[in-house]
């Protein structure tokens, strides 16, 4: 034992590493969190490997001799699930557009012909799937 005052010596030197930093260190040679591996991380492709995954399962199953039709319904609920909730993000549903005017700068048709107004509303009227009544 020392005596008191004397100065220390032994042990771990001062910033030296313990077992915790030197599995923290392991774990981010690996690829841990910090890893661009992980910064990079597409939930979106996940998914689409998990409906994969369950899809060929399934498919497996399939190709059984005797094979279980509830635990290939079962594989093909969890893949429909997974795409279910991709899909949105991989092929976006379209927008609604709603065609009107500017209520600013209404339509001036005063410029046209009789023959081009007669053809304006033959054309409007075939567009609305409505008959023309000349």
């Amino acid at each position: 034992m020392a005596q008191k005052g004397a100065p220390k010596t032994g042990g771990r030197r001062p910033g030296g590493r313990n077992k915790r930093t030197i599995a923290a260190d392991r774990f981010l040679d690996a690829g841990g969190l910090s890893s661009p591996a992980a910064q990079q991380f597409d939930p979106i492709l996940q998914m689409e490997l998990l409906a994969k995954k369950w899809l060929s399962r399934s498919a497996a199953e399939e190709k059984k001799e005797h094979p279980n039709p509830d635990t290939i319904d079962r594989y093909d609920e969890k893949a429909l699930t997974a795409l279910d909730k991709m899909a949105p993000y991989r092929k976006p549903k379209l927008a609604t557009v709603k065609v009107g005017g500017d209520p600013e700068n209404p339509l001036n048709l005063s410029g046209l012909s009789d023959s081009e107004l007669a053809f304006l509303r033959r054309t409007v009227a075939k567009a609305s799937g409505e008959s023309d009544g000349d």
